[in-house]
């Protein structure tokens, strides 16, 4: 799993909004995670899925280089919650796969899960700083 930045620019920090590439082995599939309709991340999970899969082309199934394909996720309530969306979308598709679930990563990682996830992080935050 990859969290995806829109900034372009490779040298200087920068950027808006994150979204997250996995890559499906079983599938030979990059899912791509964005929680915030129409932003511009496609293109630059584009480009990292075609640099990761220089990485996995002797572990590619069939030889076939791996596409990538846009998936359903919660999507965000505001315009600041893009790395909480991030971070619990990774940790829902580890419990995917780990447990086998068969359901959508939007059952799995509905908004209630976000709230909760960004209060924790919030407190345990707060916690550190004392």
């Amino acid at each position: 799993m990859f969290p995806v930045n829109d900034c372009r620019a490779q040298t200087v920090p920068g950027g808006t909004h994150w979204s997250l590439l996995a890559y499906n082995a079983s599938e030979n599939l990059f899912e791509h995670y964005d929680s915030y309709p129409g932003s511009c991340n496609l293109p630059v999970a584009e480009s990292l899925a075609k640099i990761l899969a220089m990485f996995l082309r002797n572990s590619l199934k069939g030889g076939q280089p791996p596409i990538i394909q846009e998936m359903s996720c919660t999507q965000q309530l505001n315009t600041y919650d893009c790395g909480m969306h991030v971070i619990c979308n990774a940790e829902g598709l580890c419990k995917k796969y780990i447990s086998k679930d068969k359901r959508p990563l939007t059952e799995i990682v509905p908004s209630r899960v976000i709230a909760r996830s960004r209060e924790s992080l919030k407190d345990i935050i707060y916690s550190l700083r004392k």
